[in-house]
């Protein structure tokens, strides 16, 4: 073999070798998958935890009522908002003829119920006892079990809906007139809003992404923290107070609100 022949034989062999690393240092290279804790935030840590179970299961969505100190909590397992107290206790429930409850928030006076439904993605309004008052066709959902998850109430009465994902998105309504849309691209999937009069803010939750953020009306991330455990499905605000309901466990956990 000549000179020129060996040399030539060496620079294929480096190649090979190259090409061989550089296989095997592509296929350790990974991004983190979008949920796990990142060790530049903090995890927000329970006060208290309450059972909802068996009365609640598959715990959906959760918002307070001010005009009886308590909550409203939804499922997806059956078509009734239920009210308990703060320590998680059923009072009552108001039978509704809706499907599929994702998200609730109720109007100031405690009289009128919002619920979102997300495979048929309305957001429908009831009265007290559960007679339905109107509904509103909300599609932006390109996969109907990726639609509707949330809804709240500002001090003004305007409507915030949030769809899951495909797309993220966070709507404003004023009565049946789309008012704004942004998409929220913070978090994986967006598992429900509440309004927070105190600083005129949403707080919106995600199961995939465990974290709790903090939103402008607009849509612009403030702030977030992560969540000690999966499933969060439904976030309130009381004075100092988050409420967060999981689906899995069917446990109401208690912040201090961040």
């Amino acid at each position: 073999m000549s000179f020129l022949q060996s040399a030539g034989a060496l620079a294929k062999r480096l190649a090979v070798q190259v090409l061989l690393a550089g296989v095997v240092l592509g296929g350790c290279t990974r991004k983190a998958p979008i949920g796990l804790p990142q060790a530049e935030l903090p995890t927000l840590q329970p006060v208290a935890t309450y059972f909802i179970t068996p009365a609640i299961a598959e715990a959906s969505g959760i918002c307070y009522r001010k005009v009886s100190n308590s909550l409203l909590v939804v499922s997806d397992d059956r078509p009734e908002v239920f009210e308990i107290d703060l320590t998680g206790r059923v009072i009552r429930s108001i039978p509704t003829t809706c499907v599929d409850l994702e998200g609730v928030a109720v109007a100031a006076d405690g009289d009128t119920v919002y619920v979102v439904q997300e495979c048929p993605q309305l957001l429908t309004a009831v009265r007290w006892d559960g007679t339905e008052l109107f509904s509103l066709s909300v599609r932006v959902a390109t996969a109907e079990n990726h639609a509707l998850e949330g809804v709240t109430l500002d001090k003004s009465g305007n409507l915030y809906v949030v769809n899951e994902k495909d797309p993220r998105m966070l709507l404003q309504y004023r009565g049946p007139a789309e008012m704004a849309r942004v998409e929220i691209t913070a978090f994986a999937d967006l598992s429900d809003v509440c309004y927070d009069e105190a600083e005129d803010c949403l707080w919106i939750i995600s199961d995939e992404s465990l974290k709790i953020g903090k939103f402008s009306r607009d849509g612009v991330l403030l702030g977030e923290w992560f969540i000690p455990f999966s499933k969060g499905e439904g976030i309130a605000v009381v004075g100092r107070t988050l409420y967060v309901v999981q689906d899995g466990e069917s446990k109401l956990y208690v912040f201090d609100k961040p």
